[in-house]
């Protein structure tokens, strides 16, 4: 007797109720497995991966980024409901096929099972999933001043009602938000800048930004970007570059110039505020590490996060040869990891054992030599009554150690070892 093909779902980064909920809805029609990290291994005869959004200590699109590499004909549904737009758009960008917010009437996510498996195209619809998104994405962003300070929040408590008297401000300047975490992205009065032509020019734009408001001669770009040309040549192809730049920024500010050139130097036109991730990020990295000083981790946890949520990828990470960005491509990538250890540290100690095991595969996503993370990982497991992936993380751990460094574990980890063991 032939049975009817179900083809298989994977759910990735799900908590376990959400797991039982999807599971219960959907098995009349598909098969489903569970990927509870996202290290594991992505089976080839999957047809759809449900990636849990939850930033910022689930990011689904690191998750997405990396099956779409590894496996790009596999598809993709986000589940979300703590997100912001610029996550959505980044979402479909990278290839997803869907995205729904939780919680979902159990049709909903059955419907866009059935589309994909009948090979219609959600993405073909330009934008049919702005009907969407939440009414509160669409309201004029008004810059606010708040007239007492927002109280720290405990990890462990309810988020506390405050009520803040916001003022709205006139703005007299544009503004222009710049990303260089992650994607080099940049939008001015809210409008996305059309794609900037070429490597070379979306380079020395960035370059440029980064270290606005102080002026760059001509020489140092010169000589950063064309410093194996002749003179007159490198002159040349930085002109005709900026040229470039210009020409794309006459599409969203037609009377004005965005790049200024005075006494051989360019810069940015001061008529401009000019945002940067990466400066709300050292921010936050700052303040954090003084509340943790002062008042302790568990007060510290929020704005570290606030700080993990703009970390959204390497320094310029679509310019991955640009050697003028290499430092900060270092220092960027430290912070990221200092921040996860320091939270990986603090949910370990609190009992969030699944929480510290996703902040850990993330962290040796970026450096698999951290001895005091795969121990964190071993402990994880342990408690969690997978004794057998304790041991095999230990296995892993001084495979990894021998194979980049040549060394063994050290007497901390072979003592957890033998431990875990005995029990």
């Amino acid at each position: 007797m032939s049975s009817t093909f179900k083809p298989k779902v994977a759910l990735l980064g799900v908590n376990d109720l959400l797991s039982k909920n999807i599971s219960l809805h959907i098995s009349n029609q598909f098969k489903f497995s569970l990927i509870p990290f996202l290290s594991s291994k992505v089976e080839d005869d999957i047809f759809v991966v449900l990636i849990y959004h939850a930033p910022p200590l689930y990011d689904g699109l690191i998750s997405l980024q990396q099956i779409k590499r590894s496996h790009p004909n596999v598809k993709i549904i986000i589940l979300s409901s703590n997100c912001s737009k610029q996550d959505i758009v980044v979402a479909f960008h990278l290839g997803t096929n869907d995205f729904l917010f939780l919680p979902f009437q159990p049709e909903s996510l059955l419907h866009s099972l059935n589309r994909l498996k009948s090979n219609e195209d959600l993405a073909a619809n330009k934008k049919w999933w702005v009907n969407l998104l939440p009414s509160f994405f669409f309201r004029k962003k008004t810059r606010m001043v708040l007239s007492s300070p927002v109280p720290q929040l405990s990890i462990n408590k309810e988020p506390i009602q405050s009520t803040l008297v916001l003022e709205e401000k006139e703005n007299l300047n544009s503004n222009m938000e710049v990303q260089f975490l992650g994607y080099f992205n940049l939008s001015i009065n809210g409008e996305p800048l059309p794609k900037c032509p070429g490597k070379k020019g979306k380079a020395l734009l960035a370059n440029i930004l980064f270290h606005a408001p102080k002026p760059i001669h001509r020489e140092i770009l010169i000589k950063r970007f064309w410093d194996n040309s002749t003179t007159d040549s490198a002159r040349n192809c930085l002109n005709v570059t900026l040229h470039t730049i210009r020409k794309v920024f006459q599409k969203i500010a037609p009377n004005e110039d965005i790049i200024c050139y005075k006494d051989e130097s360019y810069f940015i036109n001061s008529n401009y505020i000019i945002e940067r991730d990466t400066k709300l990020v050292e921010k936050y990295w700052n303040e954090a590490r003084q509340v943790e000083r002062t008042q302790g981790m568990h007060a510290a946890v929020n704005i570290y996060n606030k700080a993990f949520e703009l970390l959204k990828g390497d320094f310029l990470e679509d310019l991955p040869y640009e050697r003028w960005a290499e430092k900060e491509r270092e220092r960027y990538r430290e912070i990221w990891l200092v921040i996860l250890d320091r939270l990986a540290a603090h949910f370990l100690e609190c009992g969030k054992f699944e929480m510290t095991l996703n902040i850990c595969e993330q962290i040796l996503t970026k450096d698999n030599c951290l001895e005091e993370v795969h121990r964190r990982l071993m402990k994880c497991y342990f408690e969690l009554g997978m004794k057998d992936r304790a041991i095999r993380q230990y296995h892993k751990c001084t495979e990894i150690l021998m194979e980049e460094l040549r060394i063994e574990p050290g007497l901390t980890t072979k003592t957890l070892y033998d431990s875990i063991i005995a029990k």
